[in-house]
Formats: C-alpha cells, sequence, structure tokens
C-alpha cells in the first residue's frame, strides 16, 4: 500500500496530514482549526485506509456544514469503502474522469 499523502485538499482547505503517535486512545483526528489530520501510526494497513478516509470525511463534514454525528460519518466511511474495494472499475472511472476534466 501507498503512503499517507502528506495534504489533502478538501473544498479548497488544504489539509496537512501525518502520523502522530501522541494520540491517545485514537486512531486518528481531524483538526479544522489548524487543518490538520492526524493519523495514529502502526495500524493495519486495512484500518490505516479507513481512518484517513474517515478523517477525510469529517472534514467534508465541516467545510459543507452538515454536523454529522461519528455514526453517519463512520456508515459512510465504510459504505464507501466498501464500493469502491468492491468495483475498481469505478474507482478507474472516477480516476479518468477527475483527470480528463
Amino acid at each position: 500500500m501507498t503512503a499517507i499523502p502528506s495534504t489533502v485538499d478538501v473544498i479548497g482547505r488544504k489539509y496537512a496530514v501525518q502520523y502522530d503517535d501522541s494520540l491517545k486512545g485514537l486512531l486518528g483526528l481531524c483538526d479544522s482549526d489548524v487543518l490538520k489530520i492526524s493519523i495514529f501510526p502502526g495500524q493495519l494497513k486495512s484500518m490505516e485506509l479507513d481512518t484517513v478516509l474517515h478523517e477525510v470525511i469529517h472534514a467534508v463534514d465541516i467545510a459543507m456544514l452538515l454536523n454529522m454525528s461519528e455514526r453517519q460519518v463512520y456508515c459512510i466511511t465504510v459504505g464507501l469503502l466498501s464500493v469502491l474495494k468492491g468495483n475498481p472499475q469505478f474507482l478507474e472511472y472516477l480516476n479518468k474522469a477527475i483527470n480528463n476534466e
């Protein structure tokens, strides 16, 4: 699996993404005040993927003023990852469509 990106653009806001072993009891954290997504290191890669996407969805939630619950963020994360993992041709389609905009 590839390494996490160092930044991610979320609706025009550039978040730094980094590992942080000081997270106590958390796998990840989205801090919209300083535009930073922190990921606890050493997770299984499948869990890390889930955690990174989960925190990005939190960033979208904050930017769009959706006020989603933690359960809603969790469900969107699990559902979206399931669709993307189960349909590689769909992910390929999205990548091509985005890059040829």
